[in-house]
């Protein structure tokens, strides 16, 4: 069995989250909401947990107003370190890997937008996938990039891709 680090698993548990957006006034607010949902998965033997696209939206009641939707995603993106640290401490704790939907995305240097989807698995390793075909409002609107690979990631249960929202309509 050279190189093999364990066997495929042939059946699993996949958890689509259904994520309801409503005001919150903390971060704590988040993660709290965020960890129930994990803890159920948990109890549940989950293996999988996929949040979806732009999760991270329900931070949008701790910004104060602003100007453009561009500006409100920008500013959600600063949250994407507590996300990360969040979701990879929640794998580690429940046993579990999560697809963590999708996050806004700011480049230090370009100053752009991109729409990335993150891997977290239950030894503590996360990874991304980036969208590769944007939307009208999200090149327009937002004015975002598109990644330009598809990345393939071997799993306990097998190799697993992730399609991020309109990805999924090209070859």
């Amino acid at each position: 069995m050279s190189g093999v680090i364990e066997p495929m698993k042939k059946k699993f548990l996949v958890a689509a989250i259904q994520f309801k957006l409503y005001e919150i006034k903390t971060f704590q607010e988040f993660e709290n909401k965020v960890e129930d949902l994990l803890k159920k998965c948990s109890r549940e033997n989950v293996e999988l947990a996929v949040f979806p696209e732009y999760f991270s939206m329900l931070l949008v009641g701790l910004l104060p107003p602003v100007e453009s939707d561009k500006e409100i995603f920008e500013r959600i993106a600063g949250y994407n370190p507590q996300v990360i640290k969040l979701m990879s401490s929640l794998a580690v704790k429940y046993k579990l890997h999560i697809v963590a939907g999708s996050l806004p995305t700011l480049d230090p240097e370009s100053k752009r937008l991109s729409n990335d989807s993150y891997l977290f698995s239950p030894t503590g390793f996360s990874t991304f996938q980036g969208k590769l075909n944007m939307t009208e409002y999200e090149k327009d609107s937002l004015d975002m990039v598109a990644r330009d690979k598809l990345k393939i990631f071997q799993t306990s249960f097998g190799k697993l891709a992730i399609a991020i929202c309109y990805d999924i309509e090209f070859p």
